[in-house]
């Protein structure tokens, strides 16, 4: 049960991920296209909260792999019976 847990909370955050992506990809092209300066600082805003985003993700996917490698090679204590 855990691991389909985990599993799917994995799949949820490459979701996640892949939204930001195409997101990052649209502002990216608008950086710097407007002549308003506010427009323009707006936009660099909101491309920066989404590599924040991005890299909290990333961050938040790489615990979770690392927590499974550790529940992988870590045995649990074995108690001898008496």
């Amino acid at each position: 049960m855990e691991q389909n847990y985990a599993h799917g909370r994995r799949d949820g955050l490459r979701l996640a991920l892949s939204f930001l992506a195409a997101e990052e990809a649209k502002w990216t092209t608008l950086l710097g296209e407007s002549r308003s300066w506010r427009t323009n600082a707006t936009r660099g805003v909101r491309y920066k909260t989404l590599k924040v985003a991005q890299q909290r993700l990333r961050t938040a996917l790489n615990r979770l792999r690392v927590m499974r490698w550790h529940s992988h090679f870590t045995a649990p204590a074995i108690r001898p019976q008496g």
